[in-house]
């Protein structure tokens, strides 16, 4: 698995899975689709890393089971669950080119219900995507190529009897970050990517029988992608 990123925090982030084309490898949460029709690949770099419990790896080609997207592979990522008694947490981080995170949530379980709720905001000025020694690939804009991402998940699942489980999931996650341009006229210009991804779900998982269980799921994913030019729209991918 390779990964490959065009400058600092926030910018365009791809993944390679067994030399496999950036669009090749499919990213699922909590067993939704998400992903771009039109960029062919995930917003990799706005999935909230705090508000994963694990995540499950298909590598190699999957297409019979997942479709086209999975010629390389399968990511699938699974939002956190409650159990236990109810608990608050937050967490506060600090760290260099003044960078700032927030996080906190609830989450707990008892009488079959299941519950967890978390918000988080990440912010950095961080550095310049190019440099003077890449002036003669690309156009070069000494400014800081900052972002920020705001996110928010949730669970809330309910056990009618042994084996027998309904519930609604959902991850939210926006932000944006500046980028410079590749042609030397519009090198000063202020260029940022807004980004939004978001998925929402409702499942009943049903054990038919000791050696069979079913799971049925509906639900929505989109990726907005909109990038723009000193306030001006350059363009606009949604699906």
């Amino acid at each position: 698995i390779e990964f490959k990123q065009s400058g600092g925090p926030g910018s365009d982030t791809t993944i390679f899975v067994r030399g496999s084309n950036s669009g090749h490898v499919l990213l699922m949460v909590d067993g939704l689709k998400v992903g771009s029709a039109t960029l062919g690949m995930p917003t990799w770099q706005y999935i909230p890393l705090e508000q994963i419990d694990h995540i499950e790896i298909v590598r190699g080609a999957a297409s019979s089971l997942y479709g086209s997207d999975a010629i390389g592979g399968v990511i699938q990522i699974f939002t956190k669950r409650g159990e236990g008694p109810a608990k608050a947490y937050a967490q506060v981080g600090y760290g260099t080119f003044n960078t700032k995170s927030l996080a906190s949530g609830v989450s707990g379980g008892e009488n079959g219900w299941s519950y967890h709720f978390q918000v988080g905001d990440k912010t950095s000025d961080s550095f310049s995507a190019t440099l003077p020694s890449t002036s003669q690939y690309s156009a070069y804009n000494p400014d800081k190529d900052g972002y920020r991402s705001t996110s928010s998940s949730g669970r809330l699942s309910y056990q009618v009897a042994n084996g027998q489980e309904v519930g609604l999931n959902y991850l939210y996650s926006q932000g944006w970050n500046r980028y410079d341009s590749s042609y030397p006229l519009a090198a000063t210009s202020d260029y940022k990517l807004y980004q939004t991804i978001s998925s929402v779900g409702a499942y009943s998982k049903n054990r038919v029988s000791d050696g069979w269980v079913s799971k049925l799921q509906m639900g929505q994913s989109i990726d907005d992608n909109k990038s723009m030019g000193d306030g001006a729209l350059v363009s606009n991918y949604r699906t």
